[in-house]
């Protein structure tokens, strides 16, 4: 998180705290967006498998709280409400990578009649890698 909290220095101040949260904003719209657009996707490719349609749900679940912890970054500065923004930072970075691992978990389970082997390995990589930023800006 705190990598994260730095680049939040610059969205602390006017005119850069405006665009910083209107890009935010944005991003969490899309971010939902896309999250919808997968959960639609994996629905309708499994529709007698009520193991994946769990997951999926579950999915779409943990993926639009993420999206809420980047729209609470973007409308709690960093300097005025700092543990609400860390609480954003938390959501969106936490929950976000247990969205990556649900994720990745989907694809192993949808292999080899919907997914390759390599969408699976690309998420996995994606997944690992993210744990690992998040596990090295903490120590």
């Amino acid at each position: 998180i705190t990598p994260f909290i730095f680049s939040s220095d610059t969205g602390t101040i006017p005119p850069e705290r405006c665009l910083f949260g209107i890009m935010l904003n944005v991003s969490t719209f899309l971010g939902m967006a896309t999250m919808y657009v997968r959960y639609r996707l994996v629905s309708a490719l499994s529709p007698e498998k009520p193991r994946i349609l769990r997951l999926n749900e579950l999915g779409l679940t943990l993926g639009w709280t993420s999206c809420f912890g980047l729209c609470v970054i973007a409308n709690f500065q960093k300097c005025i409400l700092y543990y609400i923004h860390v609480l954003g930072a938390c959501l969106t970075f936490g929950v976000g990578s247990i969205y990556m691992l649900v994720q990745t978990v989907l694809s192993y389970l949808m292999q080899p009649e919907l997914h390759s082997k390599d969408i699976f390995w690309a998420r996995l990589a994606v997944f690992l890698w993210t744990c690992s930023s998040i596990l090295s800006s903490i120590l």
